[in-house]
C-alpha cells in the first residue's frame, strides 16, 4: 500500500524560496550587527569614535559582497527613516547630509570590497584579510573625509576626521583579522 504524504504548505513555501529567507535574514542580522556597534561610541567633536567600523568589519568578512552591501544600504535607510540606529541613538537623512554622514556612505562600498575578498577566500590568510580590511576602512575614510572637508577648514580636516580614529581603526582590523580567520575555519569543516 503506498501512503502519499500531502506537502505542507509552509514547508513548500520554505523550500521554494529559502535561498531568498536566508538572505533576507542575513542582511537584517548585518543590518542589526550595524545598530549595536553603532551605540560603541566615544564622543569627539563633530565626528564620534564608535565601533561600526569594526561591525562593518564583521558583517563585510562574514557575509560577503551581496550580503554585506544590503546590510549596510538597509541599516543606512533605517536610519534615514528615524529609527534611532546611528551613533548614541540618533536618526534621520541629517546624519547623512552632516558631518559625519561620509563615513556612513563610505561604508557601502567598503562592505562591497571587503565582501568580495571574502567571497574570493582572503580569510584564509592573515596578511589577506588584513589586505582586505585596511583598503575597506581606507575606503570609509576618503568618504568621510571627503564630505567632512565641507565642514570644517582644511588644515584641520586630518586632525579631526582622521588622527582621532588611526589607533582604534588599526586594533579595529587587528581584531578582526585574527579572530575571523580561526571562526572561518572552524565554521568551513
Amino acid at each position: 500500500m503506498l501512503i502519499q504524504i500531502k506537502s505542507n504548505p509552509a514547508h513548500k513555501f520554505f523550500t521554494t524560496y529559502k535561498s531568498t529567507i536566508i538572505f533576507m535574514i542575513k542582511i537584517i542580522v548585518g543590518s542589526t550587527i550595524m545598530a549595536i556597534s553603532a551605540q560603541l561610541i566615544i564622543p569627539t567633536p563633530l565626528v564620534f569614535i564608535t565601533g561600526q567600523t569594526l561591525g562593518l568589519i564583521i558583517v563585510s568578512l562574514s557575509m560577503g559582497s551581496k550580503a554585506a552591501t544590503s546590510s549596510i544600504f538597509l541599516y543606512l535607510i533605517e536610519g534615514a527613516l528615524g529609527l534611532p540606529i546611528f551613533a548614541s541613538g540618533t536618526s534621520s537623512i541629517a546624519i547623512l547630509l552632516g558631518p559625519s554622514g561620509g563615513y556612513l556612505w563610505g561604508f557601502i562600498p567598503a562592505a562591497f570590497v571587503m565582501g568580495y575578498f571574502a567571497d574570493k577566500g582572503y580569510l584564509t590568510s592573515f596578511v589577506k584579510s588584513t589586505i582586505a580590511t585596511t583598503l575597506g576602512i581606507f575606503i570609509v575614510f576618503c568618504f568621510g573625509l571627503a564630505q567632512l572637508s565641507f565642514f570644517v577648514p582644511t588644515n584641520t580636516l586630518l586632525t579631526i576626521g582622521l588622527y582621532p580614529f588611526m589607533i582604534g581603526e588599526i586594533l579595529k582590523v587587528a581584531i578582526t583579522v585574527l579572530v575571523l580567520p580561526i571562526i572561518y575555519r572552524f565554521t568551513q569543516k
